[in-house]
């Protein structure tokens, strides 16, 4: 069953527990194979981590988890996941760009899309402290003032415009985590602001 769809690894963390979720995405249906709550050994405040040692032991018992399904015994192994991170300190920009088209018949293709999120990406932030968590488009807008809410991929304009919302957190609260995750041994493939796990990526 697992062979047909990648298993995927949530972990949130909060002042006081993490939740792990794990499961896979089968024919647009998440089904869970394994999620556990679990208090911190030292509790923080506000997303400022007062032992990463202990953050990280925490984490480390988490590895490797067994659970039971219908028909067999599962053990699962913690390599990877997605990092929820909570709100605090949260700040949100709203960024525009505008990029060239590269085909030489003025298609827009994917490669116009990433360009025009990496000028986002690019852009100093107004706050030195602040990490950059997440990019979510709003719009794109192309030649003749047309607007899409999804990337107008193969239509034909010269330039692309995107318009986004920037999602940054406190840097150090952000690398606590991550570094507290690795001395764990648990790689972080993404990091995602909690409401917008909620909002956004439910959808997705």
């Amino acid at each position: 069953m697992l062979g047909m769809s990648k298993q995927i690894a949530a972990l949130e963390i909060s002042n006081r527990e993490f939740r792990l979720i794990v499961g896979y995405v089968l024919d647009n249906k998440v089904d869970i194979l394994y999620k556990t709550k679990r208090p911190l050994s030292v509790p923080f405040k506000d997303g400022d981590i007062f032992d990463i040692g202990s953050l990280s032991d925490d984490l480390a018992k988490i590895n490797v988890v067994e659970t039971e399904s219908e028909h067999a015994k599962l053990t699962i192994n913690i390599n990877e996941i997605s990092l929820i991170l909570p709100p605090y300190g949260l700040n949100v920009y709203k960024s525009c760009k505008t990029t060239n088209t590269v085909s030489p018949v003025s298609k827009i293709d994917k490669i116009d899309i990433s360009n025009a999120l990496a000028l986002v990406k690019k852009e100093r932030l107004p706050n030195p402290n602040d990490e950059l968590v997440d990019i979510i488009p709003n719009k794109f807008i192309i030649d003749g003032n047309k607007v899409y809410v999804e990337p107008p991929l193969n239509l034909e304009s010269t330039t692309i415009s995107i318009d986004a919302n920037v999602y940054t957190l406190p840097r150090k609260m952000v690398d606590d985590m991550k570094n507290s995750c690795e001395k764990a041994q648990i790689k972080v493939k993404k990091e995602i602001i909690a409401p917008l796990a909620v909002s956004y990526y439910a959808s997705s």
